[in-house]
């Protein structure tokens, strides 16, 4: 296994309240940006949501800045301020130990942390842990590298763990160029290593393809996911599917729980699942719906969905919110319940135009349960792309008390490499 030192963490504190004409607050709501990031050496361009440990610390990955990206880490003080820590900084291109991480990380029961990165010296992408030292610094194991053939190639999302301690995760693609659209695999601790095993390959056509979001278990240990593409309709590449695989002695099969249509019902899901005490399903649809949005060439602004199980087998889909543009649309970031049932989730665009964000800086939203199958939406922060920030891609994180934590990919009071359009923020919302 490839081990590689920290050089030298990078400790800074930047806590500011935004008022900004240009912001749209919902009443009794408090934002706040927590940290902005600099570039270099402290990293930019946070898309994945973050985790938070017990102790109410924050830790997230950045797609750019240090040198190929970094995992960080924000530390509450006891004077009510952040410091940020970058915990590692994938700086040895050559070491085989990837670089630009898109996923967020996963915390074991120690406090390490695990995630995935992209390619790096003729790799294509890794598995990765980093663990604290007895100096304060952090080390990097690299976990598992993929090869490029069918075990995968360039995984996007995170992993997560079964309660045996095995790893799981999604590769968006696999196998040679021109060869399949992804997988599902499985990481199992042996002889001092990790020998991995390939659940399923997608095949690019009804059984989806390119699956970028994490996965997630329910309370029987059945794996769930999502893929940007494949399945039915919109045109040969499929609007994407929901997926479910269920283990049966030892072995794991696969099954399409859902293939979104396009128009109205929505497509392209990019985020993960969220399950509530009833084992239904909920989660986006970045595009389709009812808005006018135009993103990324496609259409619509966006589905929350819910997907309730039937009694012999079959899953029952229903849209239960869509944004119409004019406070945010595109949903990249999925939702999360807080303990109340509510859902919260982020719009990445549409809204109020920005700087860096012509097309809309996009929101965080909150939908509470209602008569029928739409629920009520709340508009709780709209971005204005400056000093607050714009772009939220990654979903959100809830503390106990309700707190609402997030990133965007841009804005902020940058001075570094990106201070031009900003290199993203750590935000809080107090309802």
């Amino acid at each position: 296994m490839h081990s590689q030192i920290l050089r030298v963490c990078w400790p800074a504190t930047v806590l500011a309240i935004v008022q900004s004409g240009g912001n749209v607050l919902a009443a009794g709501a408090q934002y706040q940006v927590l940290y902005h990031f600099q570039g270099s050496p402290d990293g930019s361009e946070p898309y994945a949501r973050l985790v938070m440990d017990g102790a109410g610390n924050l830790y997230g990955t950045t797609y750019h800045g240090g040198t190929e990206g970094t995992v960080f880490r924000l530390t509450l003080g006891a004077d009510g301020r952040w410091t940020e820590s970058v915990l590692y900084d994938f700086s040895n291109p050559l070491g085989g130990g990837g670089g630009f991480p898109l996923g967020p990380v996963t915390l074991d029961a120690t406090g390490n942390l695990y995630g995935t990165a992209g390619p790096s010296n003729g790799n294509n992408g890794v598995v990765f842990d980093i663990t604290p030292s007895s100096s304060g610094l952090w080390n990097e194991d690299v976990v598992h590298t993929f090869s490029g053939n069918s075990d995968g190639v360039q995984p996007r999302a995170g992993v997560i763990f079964d309660k045996a301690g095995n790893l799981y995760g999604t590769t968006t693609m696999s196998g040679p160029v021109g060869g399949s659209c992804g997988t599902v695999f499985q990481l199992t601790p042996f002889n001092g290593g990790c020998q991995e095993s390939i659940l399923h390959i997608f095949t690019c056509k009804k059984d989806g393809s390119f699956p970028s979001a994490n996965l997630v278990f329910d309370r029987t240990d059945n794996l769930y996911g999502t893929t940007e593409l494949g399945g039915v309709g919109c045109g040969i590449n499929g609007c994407g599917t929901v997926f479910k695989m269920t283990q049966t002695s030892g072995v794991w099969n696969k099954a399409t729980i859902y293939a979104f249509k396009g128009g109205s019902d929505g497509y392209w899901p990019t985020s993960a699942l969220v399950l509530d005490k009833t084992g239904s399903l909920y989660g986006t649809t970045s595009l389709g719906g009812v808005g006018p949005c135009v993103i990324e060439g496609g259409s619509g602004c966006g589905t929350v969905f819910k997907l309730t199980p039937r009694p012999k087998g079959e899953w029952k889909k229903t849209v239960i919110y869509s944004p119409d543009g004019t406070s945010g649309g595109g949903l990249f970031g999925g939702v999360v319940f807080d303990r109340a049932g509510d859902l919260y989730g982020t719009t990445t665009f549409y809204g109020v135009v920005g700087p860096q964000c012509a097309a809309g800086c996009g929101s965080v939203f909150k939908l509470t349960p209602a008569t029928g199958s739409l629920w009520t939406e709340t508009t709780l922060y709209e971005f204005d792309g400056a000093d607050d920030g714009g772009e939220p891609w990654g979903g959100l994180v809830i503390d106990k008390p309700g707190n609402i934590f997030g990133t965007t990919v841009f804005g902020g009071s940058s001075t570094g490499t990106c201070q031009y359009g900003g290199c993203g923020v750590v935000f809080e919302i107090t309802p």
